[in-house]
């Protein structure tokens, strides 16, 4: 339901191609990254469903990079080979390749991409590791029907695949980079809308 559910607006994405013959470089070009952008929506919900957020947030940066890079070929400029997302971000803002509210957004995943990619909390703060960030959800035990663990009263817990924490206020699950995940979500929402008139679910 948080993503839009399954079908177009959801765990799809409405088509995003021109149509036509596909004869040149550049027209492969442009069908490869159109079909990446498809595939990298879906492989994101996928991880999205999965609670697999870090993941999640990695794929979105990775479509953003497609999405920018077809409207450099659109555009006829030529991507340099190598370049990292930041750097295209860059080029598409200095150039205005596209508007401002789309290299907004896009630097906004980016930022996001860069603390899912580097495990830097895990090296440099690791006990943080082991509780909840801004960029996590923590969903209170008596809030789920049938929660994803059990708590025995001999204190030992059953269940698989979640962080549980106890506090004060009683024990939750951390759903770790779920608020990362949605935050990507919106800006990558924003930049498909905004360039391609997609319309979600959500």
């Amino acid at each position: 339901m948080e993503i839009g559910g399954y079908g177009v607006g959801g765990i799809e994405l409405g088509v995003i191609s021109r149509g036509g013959k596909i004869e040149t470089l550049e027209e492969y070009k442009k069908a490869a990254l159109e079909g990446a952008i498809g595939e990298l929506w879906q492989d994101s919900c996928v991880c999205y469903i999965n609670r697999r957020f870090r993941a999640c947030v990695i794929l979105l940066a990775c479509l953003i990079e497609a999405v920018l890079s077809l409207e450099l070929i659109k555009k006829g400029e030529l991507c340099g080979k190598g370049w990292t997302l930041g750097r295209l971000i860059t080029y598409c803002q200095k150039n205005k390749i596209v508007p401002r509210n789309v290299v907004k957004a896009a630097k906004k995943v980016n930022a996001l991409r860069k603390i899912a990619v580097h495990p830097k909390v895990e090296r440099e703060e690791p006990k943080k590791t082991f509780s909840r960030s801004d960029l996590d959800e923590i969903v209170p035990l008596k809030m789920f029907r049938k929660p994803p663990v059990v708590i025995h009263k001999n204190g030992s817990i059953s269940g698989d695949d979640v962080l549980v924490v106890f506090g004060i206020d009683g024990s939750g699950i951390v759903y770790k980079f779920k608020k990362a995940a949605m935050k990507a979500y919106k800006h990558v929402k924003l930049v498909l809308r905004s360039r391609y008139g997609l319309r979600f679910n959500q």
